[in-house]
């Protein structure tokens, strides 16, 4: 008899610690993970306050309506593969450095993969680091470290420099004249010796060259990310501004 009723007495008993456990889990989630979260929103929120007071940023709010007036915007997107994305920008921090226009715009955007039967969606943060240059053509500069990357410059054409630069870069553009004129002399030097551009992309699009990079917009984060860009514009050549738009 208590072989007969033992298997289904152990089976009830993991189902119950089961279920009781998933409930101790959830609650404690509720308790703690949540407030603790929120705790470290206000902290960032702070931060981003302080170092905006401390470089006399303008800052806009995707609640409070308004939205910067140059640069690129993240926006929805989807694929012919059951894949679709949502995008809804959070925050934006403009304000002057190193005599360069500059801004910062995070956002979230939801993965939303179909099946048959179900949707599933996967919350992602990430933040556009912008560069204000003149209007010029588009062309996108990309690590080929970096196997997974799709960007804006993919229609147009691949061109190639013809020396060591093409080992490590690929170069989109529109117009193959501009991007050549762009990628000479010290801009080259500078991207093929810089660690933080090596495994990298950046785009020259609609007034700015940007990039971005996972996570929320954070105080500590700004200035390190937009350095490198600077650097870049600071070592573009004078002739290139005949290409303004």
């Amino acid at each position: 008899m208590m072989q007969e009723w033992g298997g289904p007495l152990i089976g009830a008993l993991l189902v119950g610690a089961l279920i009781f456990g998933g409930a101790f889990l959830g609650m404690r989630h509720l308790r703690y993970d949540g407030p603790q979260a929120r705790a470290e929103e206000d902290k960032r929120n702070t931060r981003l306050r302080w170092f905006a007071d401390r470089v006399r940023a303008q800052m806009f709010r995707y609640e409070m309506g308004g939205r910067p007036e140059w640069g690129v915007m993240p926006t929805s997107a989807s694929d012919g593969f059951g894949v679709g994305r949502r995008t809804e920008w959070n925050t934006a921090i403009r304000f002057q450095y190193r005599n360069h226009d500059v801004q910062a715009i995070d956002y979230t955007y939801w993965i939303h993969r179909r099946t048959r039967n179900r949707t599933r969606s996967i919350e992602y943060n990430k933040v556009f680091y912008e560069v204000r240059t003149p209007p010029w053509p588009l062309v996108q500069i990309s690590s080929r470290y970096i196997h997974t990357f799709t960007g804006p410059g993919d229609q147009f054409p691949e061109i190639t420099l013809g020396n060591e630069f093409d080992r490590w870069f690929r170069v989109h553009a529109e117009d193959e004249r501009f991007a050549r004129t762009l990628l000479q002399g010290p801009v080259l030097d500078f991207l093929m010796a810089d660690q933080r551009c090596q495994t990298k992309w950046m785009v020259f699009q609609e007034e700015c060259l940007w990039w971005d990079r996972p996570g929320k917009l954070d105080a500590a984060a700004v200035l390190r990310h937009v350095n490198p860009l600077i650097d870049i514009v600071d070592r573009l050549p004078r002739q290139a501004w005949q290409y303004r738009r």
